[in-house]
Formats: C-alpha cells, structure tokens, sequence
C-alpha cells in the first residue's frame, strides 16, 4: 500500500515538471518530457525513464489519483457543511440574542 507520505516522498524526487506528453515521427506516444528550463532529463541517455521518475508515475495509478480526488472532495463538501453549521450557530446566538433584547422592559 502507498500512503500520502509516500507519495510525497515519490513526487519530491521525481524531476520537477511541467512535463508533458508527445509522440514520435512513427506516431508512437512517449511517455513525458519535462519543459523546464535546466530541468534533468526524464530518461536517461538510452531512452530509459529515470527510476525516481519511473517509481512516481507508478505510484500515480489512475486508481490512487481517484482515490485522492475522491477524499479531497468529501474533505471540501465536509468543510462546506461546517462552514454552513457554523454560520447556522451564528444565526440562532443572534436570534437568540435578539429575542433577549425584545424581552426586555
């Protein structure tokens, strides 16, 4: 099993990016490369992928990247209900308030 530490560990090691996909005059897709200036290669002088990078893009399964997405968003909806809550507490403590303010002679 992966955990988050992990994969950090594995994206930190890995060539700093942008990277991006292309293909070859026989219209075959290569795996990345990255655009940044100064940046080491993603593969090494044989067209290997380097291994730190090899480990990260294998670690980044599409399963694990929607596992990631999928906590994220029930993260987000679970502050968004929070944040509703609170601003509920906040609307009774001045209704309530308010309500005191009316009972007073």
């Amino acid at each position: 099993m992966v955990t988050l530490d992990d994969l950090e560990a594995l994206a930190r090691a890995a060539t700093p990016g942008p990277w991006a996909a292309f293909h070859d005059e026989d219209n075959t897709w290569q795996l990345v490369e990255t655009r940044t200036p100064g940046a080491a290669n993603l593969t090494d002088d044989s067209g290997v992928l380097v291994s730190q990078d090899a480990a990260y893009i294998a670690a980044c399964s599409p399963e694990r990247v929607l596992a990631l997405v999928a906590v994220v968003r029930a993260a987000r909806k679970e502050e968004r209900s929070h944040s509703i809550v609170r601003r509920a507490d906040t609307l009774t403590d001045l209704a309530v308030a308010l309500d005191a303010l009316d009972a007073l002679p």
